[in-house]
């Protein structure tokens, strides 16, 4: 509820922390990645007749690859604002069956 009562805009660390993300690629990787995630199924393709989507055993060590801190590329803290105010934010809405 809060998120939606707010409109807090969340960065990538409160993305990750709340699993609406699962990686962190600077916008400069971007096309190494699109490359990278490319090659990747390509070959594994290639190499298995029958590979059906998802790709996840040939993709998730590209992502990892590529994956980096949110402090590495922000002044934010690896520790977002949802993680920072969790328990302030879950006794604010616990119990709450309305929000008129």
């Amino acid at each position: 509820p809060y998120i939606a009562l707010t409109g807090a805009r969340l960065r990538a660390s409160d993305l990750l922390y709340t699993g609406l993300a699962t990686h962190c690629v600077p916008s400069e990787k971007l096309n190494e990645l699109e490359i990278a995630l490319a090659e990747a199924t390509r070959s594994s393709s290639s190499s298995q007749e029958n590979v059906v989507p998802p790709y996840n055993d040939v993709v998730a060590p590209v992502l990892e690859q590529f994956h980096v801190l949110p402090s590495s590329i922000t002044k934010e803290d690896d520790e977002g604002f949802l993680q920072q105010h969790e328990s302030i934010i879950d006794e604010t809405f616990s119990g709450a069956k309305s929000v008129e």
